[in-house]
């Protein structure tokens, strides 16, 4: 049965008699920029710059991309491109043919141009401070601009599409180009066009040094040349990978941006020789760059991770920190060196958590697990398969693909895994070896206060409790639960006390597990101090409790995507890690200051990264709406078919959350998808079981 709950004030006060929330000391370390999909980086110096991306997302820097703050754009509308025409004049465009403006050097912004239109507007080139064009796709338009995009006007509209997205460039007011697969030229300010074709070469970016030369390059790497404003191209070179933009400093140095990840070239001479800057490539899939001086450069990917050069590109750094892709489990070796791992994602630090690096992982995958034995030896566990590193996360070698892993318990040189079907996998040195134990119980969480002794959950509604006493050759039963959800982790302090989550209650043992009471709420991943302190993650927040699970408080950490897993060094350091790359980190234990809380009707829609995730086999949904209409959210399986419908109703303002169980489906990657008006937003999770 569906449930569904509007957070409203009457819940708030269920909750809390005096309307209060638990404010935290967890504070966010990761991702940098945060809650940011960026697709366009602009500098306006070596110390300004933007980048613009979804839900009309604008950050700002000032001091050279140490920090980023938020800037609001009047839209959440996706924002594809920015450009500035002057220091304090610049325009971004997007999705719905929207083309904001600001004359304050990015400070504010207003709508320049808007239309009901699905079309996007891809790009805008001025010619001065006040004549412009800007090219919306799908309808085909040509926008023009001769008051500094006070007014636009339509000057084409039978412009024919290219292969890619088209962008424009522009000599003066009459002639200039659009381009996207193959070239198109005017010289009558856009109203003809004629083609200039360039096949079998695909077109992605063009620059011109004159009215007569330019280079033109795209799918393949290849480059071409023209010296007749143009009218002809022939071919130049070829480089290693498709490029995605032309970046020209003068007449002689530019840069051209490899796609995919690939690397960064330099050339010296206008273009007639390129040098690959080996230090340039595996940051990411790049989308955007820009080189405010002949030393300094920004690249932009599309998981919003920066990276600068401040030496003409001879080395590379990050100047932004963490993964956009969801975490799912969090190690620290000591105060200093950490590793989080999760959706094809691995990121280190070696400041405790100042800064979040990625590794440059290929093997891809979702892992499930991480843990430093060593600053060299490494164990971690994918979906599919155990996986070791031997010099500190560098490079890692696949040990044993036993299929469908996701639970693990670690003592001392001792590991222990679960996977899907009724075995344990085991190993007693580290990870170099593995042997399976068949346990004939098909067990969901285990956990093993030393080497020989563990629990385990497993049987009809995963609620029957186990225990080993010989290293996890067999196990005995211990507790026959009915709590009508099943345990998602499992937690010991010694032999006596030990708590166990579900999605609704926190279960308590203080006997070795023959006896098992509880408390709500409920809960994902599980984390105790001593039989007294304890932490749960709680859908966005983390709860604690200081007397063995008796009583829980929240503790409120800012998270706006579901929390995963939480792990503590000691008794005042902690982290937190969840989707959306998000990390957190308490140096007080989560302490906690108390401040009223009313309702508050959300400012846009949105719908949140459901949680927990992964799942098995129910999760839940947030999704908040800023007016009133018809809501409809529904499951969707990988194959675009669809599976489920959530919502189909008209919804006052304010949040919900709603469950999902996947019980009837098969494991795997879905996606959940709302609609509300003309908002629409996708998101993916994952059910394992």
């Amino acid at each position: 049965m569906k449930k569904e709950i509007k957070i409203t004030l009457a819940f708030l006060l269920f909750l809390s008699a005096s309307n209060i929330f638990s404010q935290s000391g967890w504070i966010r370390q990761s991702p940098v920029p945060y809650q940011f999909s960026g697709y366009s980086i602009k500098l306006l110096n070596n110390n300004t710059g933007f980048c613009v991306g979804q839900m009309g997302n604008i950050i700002k820097t000032t001091n050279g991309g140490i920090n980023w703050n938020s800037v609001n754009s009047n839209t959440t509308k996706i924002l594809r491109y920015i450009c500035f025409i002057n220091s304090t004049t610049g325009f971004a465009t997007g999705d719905s043919s929207i083309i904001i403006k600001t004359t304050n050097a990015g400070n504010d912004w207003f709508i320049s141009y808007a239309s009901n239109s699905k079309a996007s507007v891809h790009s805008i080139y001025f010619i001065n401070q006040n004549t412009g064009f800007a090219y919306r796709d799908t309808c085909n338009f040509l926008l023009k601009t001769t008051n500094a995009g006070e007014n636009w006007f339509s000057v084409s509209t039978d412009l024919m599409r290219g292969s890619y997205l088209q962008s424009l460039y522009f000599f003066n007011e009459n002639t200039g180009f659009y381009f996207g697969g193959n070239i198109f030229k005017t010289t009558n300010g856009g109203i003809n066009w004629f083609l200039k074709d360039v096949s079998p070469y695909e077109v992605r970016c063009l620059y011109f040094f004159d009215q007569n030369t330019g280079i033109a390059s795209g799918y393949l790497g290849n480059i071409l040349k023209t010296t007749d404003s143009g009218e002809s191209w022939i071919f130049q070179s070829q480089i290693l990978c498709t490029v995605n933009g032309i970046n020209f400093l003068d007449s002689l140095n530019g840069y051209l941006l490899g796609a995919g990840g690939c690397y960064i070239y330099k050339t010296t001479d206008k273009g007639n020789n390129w040098t690959v800057l080996q230090n340039s490539a595996g940051y990411g899939n790049y989308t955007s760059f820009d080189f405010p001086d002949i030393n300094t450069g920004y690249i932009l990917d599309a998981q919003t991770k920066i990276i600068k050069t401040t030496n003409a590109g001879l080395n590379w750094y990050y100047i932004s920190s963490g993964t956009r892709k969801p975490l799912y489990s969090i190690h620290f070796l000591n105060q200093n060196l950490g590793l989080a791992v999760g959706e094809e994602d691995i990121v280190k630090t070696n400041n405790g958590g100042n800064i979040w690096l990625p590794f440059n992982y290929s093997n891809g995958g979702i892992f499930q697990s991480i843990h430093l034995y060593d600053t060299n030896s490494i164990v971690a566990i994918e979906w599919n398969t155990i996986q070791k590193s031997t010099n500190g996360g560098l490079n890692w070698i696949v040990k044993e693909n036993y299929g469908s892993l996701y639970k693990a318990s670690f003592y001392n040189d001792y590991c222990y895994f679960i996977s899907q079907t009724h075995y344990i996998a085991k190993s007693t040195n580290q990870g170099d070896s593995w042997a399976l134990i068949n346990t004939n119980i098909y067990p969901t969480s285990i956990f093993f206060i030393n080497e020989s002794t563990g629990f385990s959950v497993a049987g009809i509604d995963y609620n029957n409790f186990y225990k080993t006493t010989n290293y996890g050759e067999n196990w005995t039963p211990i507790f026959t639960g009915q709590y009508g959800s099943e345990v998602t982790d499992l937690f010991f302090t010694d032999s006596l006390n030990g708590h166990a989550v579900l999605y609704d209650k926190i279960l308590k043992t203080s006997n070795g597990g023959f006896y098992w009471s509880y408390t709500t709420p409920g809960g994902g991943t599980l984390y105790f101090l001593n039989k007294n302190t304890g932490y749960v993650t709680n859908g966005y927040n983390v709860l604690k409790t200081t007397n063995q699970g008796i009583n829980w408080i929240t503790q409120f950490t800012s998270s706006k995507q579901g929390l995963n897993n939480i792990y503590f060094l000691d008794t005042l350091i902690g982290y937190v890690v969840g989707n959306g790359g998000e990390i957190f980190k308490t140096t007080n234990g989560g302490n906690v200051w108390v401040s009223s809380q009313g309702e508050k009707i959300p400012d846009k829609n949105y719908i949140y990264q459901n949680y927990p995730n992964p799942f098995n086999p129910v999760t839940n949904i947030k999704y908040q709406i800023q007016k009133t209409g018809l809501v409809t959210l529904k499951i969707y399986a990988i194959t675009g078919r669809e599976i489920k419908t959530l919502v189909n109703e008209v919804k006052n303002p304010g949040s919900y959350i709603i469950s999902f169980n996947g019980s009837e489906f098969a494991s795997g990657v879905y996606f959940y998808r709302i609609q509300a008006d003309d908002f629409v937003q996708i998101k993916k999770m994952i059910l394992i079981k």
